[in-house]
């Protein structure tokens, strides 16, 4: 072969690209290996150096060092913002790993719930904890159960800056507290740092809580350090000004560093004379920024007020530096991504001379604002961090200059520009890095219409991530104003109005509101045929997502139509191949080989058999065999087996695909959890029911923590293991949840509902096996009432709640009659 070339795909990558080829072509490909079971040294994840000029607490840190000795410790380290709170447990932290360097030292930032879930997910990272590659994993209890297995060590943690604890001590989709994440056990040692003494005693007895105060002495010494040996200065003008900054180390850290930046022109006697003209100047910065001085505002103001003269003097000597500050305080404040600040030029640097000039210049922005402290780099070197207090001072700062605008529109700029734009899958990790700083735009809205433009795109992105994460709350908070936003600039037709509103309808049935749901997909396609092109992609995307939902609901022959005609237009425009094509001849598929139409309808039937198998064949040859997308077609076979009755085959071959789904996407994933309903739907049909029952119990567990109790699908596992229960003679177990499935039916369905019956129907025969006879009589009564036979056996073959809880359905529909 003439002209051979080659090509590399580098790290976790796959792919193959060919030129001219005359003969056969054969390609490997290879996942990169699971890395969980590596032996790992225990390792500190401390973001910050050790400081040098840490000043030794000699009496705090013995007291750190001898309540962290005791099993089980727990101590908060408390005071105000800046008092050097952190610095203390950073000193403790490297003196830990000083002297037992097999002892975990872990740091968590905590002064959001989104800080505070993306440092878990970056500790498991650490860990390697299996399952955290799973979007909807609960990442809180796999880290928490990690720390609890005495196997792994010795550990400390660190929770810093929890000065708002809300969001633990609130219940969350889990069912509990966060703050039942934060372990407890006889092996580690949990440290907190907070600026309220009333959030410490919720986590830390009253003799563990450590009050750090200010102390004239050592921030004098902190002072001198920070100033260096080349100045002169009077001992006395050191001590006023250390007095005048309420001896607080960061505000006096931030003095000598603008002392030193301007010396000899500028001495310590300057800066205090300064510091003490400006008080109208720092009492209406304040009221600026608050609207009232509260009690706790008064070192507050001296640290903006000295933050304020070293902006001014590095907006005077370096403009550009004066800049970057002022976009980076827009960001959230823990993680700021470098490719978030640079110009889109600055990201292709090719090597010419004028990139290579802006390069250099952003380096000497971000050197000039570490000297400062204003800003730290962290172990990652591309992400920068600010402190809160920094980065509300400047805010402050960049209103008073009536600049707010002019810099929220480029941070937003800068942050549709970088944020994904397609499905949040194909860049994850990416998503969940920028995520947090999507989530701050909420309350930035811009006043200028490109901005705003650029808000709601941004705004309609994240909410998609959100969507896939399965936080339906946040995706729905972003989407409404994206769509508000979206239909007051551009009109209430227009296609990205539209296609918020799409998103906006999903998250309507993640909530369990699926008749809502379908309704307005109902609508919202009807518009998108009066107002769009035959072939849009918002049309498309309307028409898909409404047969999602009519599949859920159990109205087939809408969602078969559907998928029919978005078949049909794919194929003329993508070709029988495309991915996209695939897909929806999966859904096809899936849909033909329904029960019903193993008899009713055997061509059907296997017309739905032969879309699968093409599919899965399409697949493997694209995919590795392990990849999810294989998986979810091998799935699919599965369950049409499962409905011609080939139990055995659908066995081996689930069985396989629950091991891979749980190693590949964790135990909680939706995907494995339809490998279980399916396993447990399986061993009913062969009359295992002993088999079945850990399968249904594990499918409800895991539904109920991870859609909540009332999510349709919950109740659909609940009213298969009640079956199961009653089938096994446990009728004092079954109750309960047939008693649960017939409220929540009743509750979101109605009393007459079809479903709502069926459920009363199961709770009347729970009654009658526990001889609860009165009760079953009055039931039965009212299930008679409420339907006649024949309606109640069409009723039952339609029943289902998705393509997999179908099978659910069907094993509920035919062990009912056993259970009788």
């Amino acid at each position: 072969m003439a002209g051979a070339s080659s090509v590399s795909f580098l790290g976790a990558n796959y792919g193959l690209q060919v030129g001219h080829n005359y003969g056969s072509i054969n390609a490997q490909f290879h996942l990169p290996p699971d890395d969980s079971n590596e032996v790992q040294s225990p390792v500190s994840t401390v973001p910050f150096n050790r400081d040098p000029d840490f000043l030794q607490r000699d009496l705090i840190c013995q007291q750190v060092a001898d309540i962290c000795s005791e099993p089980a410790s727990r101590l908060a380290l408390v005071g105000t913002g800046g008092i050097g709170k952190s610095q203390i447990a950073i000193e403790h932290a490297y003196r830990i790993r000083d002297k037992a360097p097999d002892t975990w030292v872990f740091w968590i930032h905590a002064s959001s719930l989104t800080r505070f879930e993306l440092d878990f997910r970056v500790l498991a990272d650490k860990l390697k904890i299996p399952a955290r590659i799973d979007p909807n994993a609960n990442i809180f209890k796999l880290v928490h159960d990690w720390l609890q297995d005495p196997r792994h060590g010795k550990w400390v943690l660190i929770v810093d800056s929890l000065d708002n604890d809300d969001y633990l001590c609130q219940v969350s989709s889990t069912g509990v507290p966060l703050s039942t994440f934060l372990p407890r056990c006889s092996h580690g040692s949990v440290i907190f740092t907070t600026r309220s003494h009333h959030v410490a005693e919720r986590y830390v007895t009253t003799q563990n809580i450590i009050t750090v105060e200010p102390d004239e002495s050592h921030s004098v010494v902190l002072m001198k350090r920070k100033l260096g040996t080349e100045q002169d200065f009077e001992e006395k003008d050191i001590i006023k000004l250390v007095r005048a900054l309420a001896s607080v180390p960061l505000a006096i850290i931030q003095a000598a560093a603008y002392i030193s930046k301007c010396a000899p022109r500028f001495t310590v006697a300057q800066y205090l004379e300064q510091f003490q003209k400006s008080d109208k100047k720092r009492v209406r910065l304040l009221e600026h920024e608050a609207g009232n001085v509260q009690r706790d505002w008064e070192a507050k103001s001296s640290i903006l007020l000295t933050w304020q003269m070293s902006f001014d003097h590095i907006r005077e000597t370096k403009k550009s530096a004066a800049d970057l500050l002022a976009l980076m305080s827009f960001f959230d404040a823990e993680g700021i991504p470098e490719v978030l600040l640079r110009d889109s030029t600055d990201e292709n640097d090719d090597g010419s001379s004028s990139l290579s000039d802006q390069s250099l210049d952003f380096e000497d922005d971000v050197q000039i604002l570490r000297e400062y402290s204003f800003i730290s780099v962290g172990q990652d070197t591309k992400l920068f961090r600010m402190h809160g207090l920094v980065q509300t001072a400047v805010q402050n700062w960049v209103n008073v200059c009536e600049e707010e605008e002019l810099w929220k529109s480029q941070f937003i700029g800068n942050l549709v520009r970088v944020f994904p734009k397609g499905d949040p899958f194909n860049n994850w990790e990416k998503c969940r890095s920028l995520y947090p700083h999507v989530q701050r735009t909420l309350s930035q809205r811009p006043k200028c219409e490109e901005a705003l433009k650029n808000w709601a795109f941004l705004l309609y992105r994240g909410a998609k991530y959100a969507q896939t994460s399965r936080n339906v709350s946040d995706s729905q908070d972003l989407v409404t104003k994206a769509k508000s936003e979206f239909e007051r600039l551009l009109g209430p037709e227009h296609p990205n109005t539209l296609s918020s509103a799409i998103v906006q309808a999903m998250g309507y049935s993640l909530e369990g509101r699926m008749k809502y749901a379908e309704d307005t997909l109902s609508n919202l396609l009807e518009t998108c045929e009066r107002f769009l092109e035959a072939d849009h992609h918002v049309k498309e995307q309307a028409k898909e997502n409404l047969a999602e939902i009519y599949y859920s609901n159990g109205r087939f022959q809408d969602a078969e139509r559907l998928w029919e005609e978005i078949l049909e237009a794919r194929k003329a425009s993508l070709g029988e191949r495309h991915p996209s094509t695939l897909a929806t001849k999966a859904n096809l598929g899936s849909s033909y080989t329904k029960s019903q139409n193993v008899k009713d309808d055997p061509s059907k039937f296997r017309q739905g058999f032969a879309y699968l198998s093409e599919v899965l064949e399409a697949t493997k040859k694209r995919l590795p065999q392990d990849h999810p997308n294989t998986l979810t077609a091998k799935g699919a076979i599965s369950a049409a087996l499962i409905e011609q009755g080939k139990l055995k085959e659908a066995e081996a071959m689930e069985l396989e695909l629950l091991e891979s789904f749980k190693t590949i996407l964790g135990e909680d994933h939706q995907y494995t959890l339809f490998s279980v309903v399916k396993l447990g739907t399986i061993y009913s049909y062969m009359d295992r029911l002993e088999d079945a029952l850990p399968y249904g119990i594990e499918a409800v567990e895991t539904y109920k923590k991870t859609l909540g109790e009332k999510h349709p699908y919950t109740i659909g596992s609940m009213l298969n293991l009640t079956v199961i229960y009653g089938r096994l003679d446990r009728f004092q177990e079954a109750e309960s949840l047939a008693q649960s499935v017939f409220e929540a039916k009743r509750e979101s369905q109605g009393e007459r509902h079809p479903e709502t019956v069926d459920a009363m129907e199961t709770l009347a025969m729970v009654y009658e096996g526990l001889r609860r006879d009165e009760e079953a009589s009055s039931l039965r009564w009212e299930v008679t009432k409420a339907r006649v036979d024949a309606y109640r056996d069409k009723h039952r073959k339609k029943f289902s709640y998705n393509n997999v809880l179908s099978l659910t359905a069907k094993a509920v529909v035919s062990a009912l009659d056993r259970f009788q």
